[in-house]
């Protein structure tokens, strides 16, 4: 006597993939015995748990933060996978040229680029975010994705860069010093750049005299 093993295997589509979730394929007959050359026919039995399809939810504590060019901004995401599956979330960020986009742990330094939550349960990252170099002050978006090959979730998160004066003062040829004779008033020219990412408003100067010494400071404006 022969015997002969069947395998089954039954694949949704892609198409078809969120709506038939849960298939399970059974017989009556799970054996049979026939003679040679003779056809048999079995009947199949499809049935459907109708689990629900994947879903992912994205939320941040405080979607928007102010800081200035040197600050890291700091962001925490909580990530939700409310589905019947484990499953294991990619992430991804799109931000503006220049700005530095890390994934880590909450309480951590470990770098991610996906992150596993079992069926039903939620997880937290921190989000960091760098800009560049005397980025110019302004508000700035960066979106965020969360998603596996089934479904995806999204969460735009903001950075208001207030932005910090950087002042300097010069004299000519770049010299903040002068040669005087004693008993002979003398002048110098200094000129005050402000190289910074913000408006210097309110700009006081000083002379700091020695017992000998005397001076005033006039100041002319432009611009």
């Amino acid at each position: 006597m022969l015997r002969v093993i069947l395998l089954l295997l039954m694949v949704a589509g892609e198409a078809f993939s969120q709506n038939y979730r849960g298939l399970s394929l059974s017989t009556d007959y799970p054996s049979i015995t026939t003679t040679s050359g003779k056809l048999l026919t079995l009947q199949l039995k499809v049935h459907n748990y109708g689990l629900p399809p994947q879903r992912l939810s994205l939320s941040a504590d405080f979607p928007s933060i102010e800081g200035t060019p040197s600050t890291q901004f700091t962001y925490k995401l909580t990530i939700k996978n409310s589905s019947a599956e484990s499953t294991l979330v990619n992430l991804k960020a799109q931000a503006p040229p220049g700005f530095n986009v890390q994934f880590a742990e909450e309480f951590g330094s470990t770098e991610l680029t996906s992150v596993p939550i079992q069926a039903g349960e939620s997880k937290n990252v921190s989000v960091k975010v760098s800009p560049p170099d005397k980025v110019p002050a302004g508000a700035y978006k960066i979106a965020v994705d969360a998603f596996t090959e089934a479904a995806r979730a999204q969460q735009s998160l903001s950075l208001v860069v207030k932005g910090t004066p950087t002042l300097s003062i010069f004299g000519p040829d770049g010299r903040v010093s002068l040669d005087a004779t004693a008993g002979h008033e003398q002048s110098v020219q200094l000129t005050v750049k402000n190289t910074g990412s913000a408006d210097a408003k309110n700009i006081h100067l000083s002379i700091i005299r020695s017992l000998k010494l005397e001076g005033s400071v006039q100041a002319r404006y432009c611009c």
